[in-house]
């Protein structure tokens, strides 16, 4: 067991990732940017609030790879400060990390975004 502070090492982990222009932000298989407007005025994921997070939990959904990749330690630094939350936020980081099965009418969308995302030790 690491003594180290998951949200150094969650830095780290994602500290190569760029942030795709706003053109890119969307998934392309999507066709309404509604659930990602407030994106396009942010800088970096580093700067997003709590209250960003909660107000967009479902914008996971709709990023594209790269922004997906981009974003997600932002939402997984709200996860690990807000444990016991009743904000949904925590089930959509979860159903957004799962594939789903090949069975399933969005896995191919699923795994657009989860091939961005690859843990190497």
């Amino acid at each position: 067991m690491s003594d180290r502070d998951p949200l150094t090492t969650l830095q780290a982990a994602f500290a190569q990732a760029q942030r795709p222009v706003n053109a890119k932000l969307l998934h392309p298989d999507c066709r309404d940017d509604g659930d990602i407007a407030e994106y396009y005025g942010c800088p970096n994921w580093e700067s997003l609030s709590d209250a960003f997070i909660v107000r967009n939990y479902a914008s996971l959904s709709f990023l594209s790879p790269s922004a997906f990749r981009y974003y997600l330690p932002a939402f997984l630094f709200w996860l690990i400060r807000n444990p016991k939350s009743p904000e949904i936020v925590a089930d959509t980081i979860f159903l957004s990390l799962d594939p789903g099965t090949e069975s399933e009418h969005l896995h191919g969308f699923r795994m657009s975004r989860l091939s961005a995302v690859s843990y190497t030790h």
